[in-house]
């Protein structure tokens, strides 16, 4: 498997295996793996998936995920469905997005730094306090400046600009144990802006 392709992968299997049930819906898996990538982002000016993102009706979604997760092999390069079995076992039900996504063993995580699976799991945490991603997901400004345009159709989508999570101003504020994990001082945020514009 390519490596950005790997990593993302692996990511979604570390979710997986580090989940209450070990089994999870696309949609969940979708909506974790983008407060992860938040996260690393607004910390360490990157992603763990490295992929573009798209404001959807039931939130963002990481590209690269959805290809991986609906096995579009077209997109995924030269990777194959082989290769996403290595690593998933699906139970796919209508709507597609709420087919359960199970794990296979992997030895170990050779793509995932430290910094990633610290992310990984502070989105776990966030899926704790509050089990509504998608409703989680609609109150940030880099889904919320498209939500007009998507709420009209299930599948329609509008391209995200990453830039707009940097934007302290729309930060929403929750009054509970989410502040402290989204609250992020302003110098560490610019640093990792600049780090961001950089890569």
């Amino acid at each position: 498997m390519r490596l950005r392709n790997k990593k993302t992968a692996e990511a979604l299997h570390y979710l997986l295996a580090n989940s209450k049930e070990r089994k999870l819906s696309i949609l969940l898996l979708l909506k974790l793996l983008f407060f992860a990538d938040r996260h690393l982002l607004l910390h360490e000016g990157k992603t763990i998936s490295n992929s573009k993102y798209v404001a959807m009706k039931l939130g963002p979604v990481s590209s690269r995920a959805n290809n991986i997760l609906y096995k579009k092999i077209s997109y995924l390069n030269e990777d194959s469905d082989d290769d996403i079995n290595n690593y998933f076992s699906f139970n796919y039900v209508a709507p597609k997005y709420n087919s359960l996504v199970s794990i296979k063993n992997i030895s170990q995580y050779t793509s995932l730094s430290s910094f990633d699976k610290e992310a990984l799991n502070i989105a776990l945490k966030i899926f704790k306090i509050e089990p509504n991603l998608c409703e989680l997901s609609h109150k940030f400004y880099e889904w919320k400046k498209h939500e007009s345009w998507v709420q009209e159709k299930i599948n329609r989508s509008a391209k995200m600009d990453l830039l707009d999570c940097f934007d302290s101003s729309q930060f929403p504020h929750f009054n509970n144990e989410l502040d402290d994990i989204f609250v992020i001082d302003e110098k560490d945020l610019l640093l990792s802006k600049e780090c961001y514009l950089g890569n």
